[in-house]
């Protein structure tokens, strides 16, 4: 009987201390970027990919106040997003920021890189060729 006091008391101070124990903040912040991602993935449209876009934005604005690691990926995608808009420059930047980040990614922003990089070359010579 004494053992069974012992061991409900023992539970119930277990209880106490993990349900009093500060919260730990997030390691990262998504925001609503799933569900925005999951939406153009349903229906692709125009206004859903502005919405993916700004929702991962948003993501990097508030990890950014809030003092939350970015998280892996994002600023690939983001990257991925504006060479989908003709946008090489920009591309190439959240794909270094992508690296600068997250070191173990940067065989695959690399070569990344390197691909928008060859696009913008073929794309520039062939405007010139046209021209002529």
């Amino acid at each position: 009987m004494i053992l069974h006091k012992n061991i409900f008391l023992l539970i119930t101070m277990a209880f106490l201390v993990t349900g009093c124990a500060p919260k730990k903040q997030p390691m990262y912040y998504f925001g609503n970027s799933s569900s925005a991602l999951y939406a153009h993935k349903k229906e692709p449209t125009d206004e859903s990919f502005v919405q993916m876009k700004q929702s991962l934005e948003d993501v990097i604005e508030h990890s950014e106040l809030n003092g939350i690691k970015i998280a892996p990926g994002t600023f690939a995608n983001i990257g991925y997003l504006n060479l989908l808009e003709n946008k090489p420059e920009q591309a190439i930047a959240f794909f270094d920021r992508e690296k600068q980040l997250y070191p173990e990614a940067t065989m695959f922003m690399d070569r990344m890189i390197q691909k928008v990089e060859a696009q913008t070359e073929e794309t520039e010579e062939g405007e010139a060729n046209a021209q002529n």
